[in-house]
């Protein structure tokens, strides 16, 4: 007599965990889909700030002040709205972020630029500039001056056809420059605190280091005073000028400026402490003397997240908040805004495209 086979018994567990696996994949192939094709929340939207990125913010009144440091990753890309409503572009980031300049620009529905200001020649500051002559009318460009052939590389070759194909005004970058407003109501000024004829004459590609740092001591150290209140922008100006700048301060040089309890610092050279992330600063940015002189009450870093140089460095960040300052990064934070309201009684107010955590 054969002996009758038992059945074996599904397990009911199984059925379960395939049931489970199935819907774990079905939502992850949502969530791809929804990332690839919902598009991006804007940051402006009909020339004004999205309220739906920035829901308690008051709109930039006509004479209102306004600072814009595009997160541009590894680089500096700013944008200013100046009172008597004329606007400057200070450098475009890498070539591979000239879109998000752009976006940023075209959503603000900016078609013409007074002012192109290139601190110095890395590609990080000017990669993406000659495409900003794509979609605005630049009328004149500040540069720095240097010695011919002392800067070959692509970025600076296309920048400088850009300008030449433009046909714009070129004026020069160096300490002394100044930009007045005619409105004597709303008058805000825009001084070159640097660089000197030193800064540009140590620009060499002869030297022994051609990758020095002395290239960005052509960067200008900028005051931008308006209702009272003061803006530094520093390029990648390293100790050495931040040292100059403070002694020339001291020495009544620049005339009648404040450069005390400024409201917001840019950091030099994206927060670098130099050759070494130590206490004791060389070549880097940011030394205690110029923190401790402008005592900021914000420090602005304008960074790429997991950058290759380790930006910012631990010392730059303990300088700064051993200062009081608080610190906003673009790899934090993303684009950050500054608004100084025509109202000299109103404080400096800091807007971000991402909320921190």
């Amino acid at each position: 007599m054969a002996t009758k086979r038992n059945k074996r018994k599904k397990n009911p567990q199984i059925k379960l965990s395939l049931k489970a696996l199935i819907i774990v994949l079905v939502l992850c192939v949502a969530l791809v889909a929804c990332y690839l094709f919902v598009p991006p929340v804007k940051t402006f939207v009909d020339g004004v700030l999205n309220p739906s990125v920035f829901p308690s913010i008051e709109q930039r009144g006509e004479e209102d002040l306004r600072v814009h440091f595009i997160d541009v990753g590894q680089g500096d890309s700013i944008y200013i709205e100046f009172p008597d409503g004329t606007n400057m572009l200070i450098d475009g980031g890498d070539k591979e972020f000239d879109d998000e300049v752009q976006t940023y620009l075209t959503d603000l529905e900016v078609t013409t630029l007074n002012y192109l200001l290139v601190t110095h020649y890395d590609a990080d500051h000017i990669g993406g500039l000659d495409e900003v002559f794509g979609y605005t009318a630049v009328l004149k460009v500040y540069l720095p001056t240097i010695g011919e052939g002392e800067i070959t590389t692509n970025a600076y070759e296309d920048l400088l056809t850009a300008i030449e194909n433009e046909n714009c005004e070129v004026l020069e970058s160096k300490m002394g420059t100044q930009i007045l407003s005619t409105d004597t109501d709303n008058q805000f000024r825009l001084l070159w605190l640097s660089p000197d004829d030193d800064d540009l004459a140590e620009v060499d590609n002869e030297g022994p280091d051609p990758d020095s740092l002395d290239k960005n001591n052509i960067s200008p150290i900028m005051l931008l005073e308006y209702q009272d209140k003061q803006i530094v922008f520093t390029g990648d100006a390293n100790v050495t000028v931040e040292r100059d700048v403070i002694q020339r301060y001291l020495d009544d040089y620049y005339g009648d400026i404040t450069l005390t309890d400024v409201e917001v610092l840019k950091a030099g050279h994206h927060g670098s402490n130099g050759t070494g992330n130590t206490t004791q600063i060389k070549s880097g940015s940011s030394c205690q003397e110029f923190l401790e002189l402008l005592n900021p009450e914000y420090f602005i870093i304008s960074v790429g997240e997991g950058n290759n140089h380790g930006h910012p460095h631990q010392p730059v960040l303990d300088r700064a908040e051993g200062v009081g300052a608080t610190i906003y990064r673009t790899d934090h934070h993303g684009n950050i805004i500054v608004t100084v309201r025509a109202d000299a009684t109103l404080p400096v107010e800091i807007y971000t495209s991402v909320q921190a955590g």
